[in-house]
């Protein structure tokens, strides 16, 4: 399969990701791990090396299926994104937390799940009102010189949220839904990632 190069984030992946997103039993219904994983080398095999997840897919499950897949796959060959947004709650609720500590510890979380050094491509979920944006985003460049990450950038962000964002940290990547239905960002989003040299992995929710 062709690769191409994810805007400025400056990685090299397959057009077509594999989403984990239906690992989240609370949502979707228990579903074989086993299938899950043969799915995963099944598509690396067939040329994928995008994975995306998040932290939130199944509370961390999505994560832990992953690396169980991409253990014994060249890690230098697999691009890994995930997201981080939800401060976890002992009784499974949730609300919105990029606070300094609470991402350090979940970044921190999100690598042993996966079983890497490096997460190639962190996302903020979505955009958090709570939090000041510069804190975010200088928590990110902490992470990202410390080795932990690489590439970052935003989700299900509108394009006035990603300006804010862009103002305070060097994001080069978005992920927007995407569909025949929902098609908005063709008239402003697309246009200023293009301008920008901002890479798009869009979905289909």
């Amino acid at each position: 399969m062709e690769r191409t190069i994810l805007g400025s984030s400056g990685l090299s992946v397959s057009p077509i990701a594999f989403g984990t997103w239906q690992l989240s039993p609370r949502f979707w219904g228990e579903q074989s791990k086993g299938d899950a994983i043969a799915a995963m080398k099944l598509a690396f095999d067939k040329g994928i090396n995008f994975f995306d997840t998040a932290d939130a897919y199944g509370d961390g499950y999505a994560e832990t299926v992953l690396g169980e897949a991409i253990k014994d796959l060249p890690r230098d060959e697999v691009v890994i994104a995930t997201k981080f947004f939800n401060h976890f709650n002992p009784d499974a609720s949730r609300y919105p937390d990029l606070s300094r500590d609470y991402l350090i510890a979940r970044c921190e979380a999100s690598l042993k799940r996966l079983g890497v050094e490096t997460i190639d491509l962190v996302l903020l979920h979505f955009y958090d009102e709570l939090t000041p944006l510069a804190e975010v985003a200088d928590t990110l460049k902490t992470l990202r010189a410390q080795g932990k990450i690489q590439a970052i950038g935003v989700s299900n962000h509108n394009v006035e949220q990603t300006r804010a964002q862009r103002c305070f940290g060097p994001y080069a990547v978005t992920q927007p839904p995407y569909s025949l239905i929902d098609h908005g960002i063709e008239s402003d989003l697309l246009p200023y990632c293009q301008a920008e040299d901002m890479g798009v992995m869009v979905y289909s929710p």
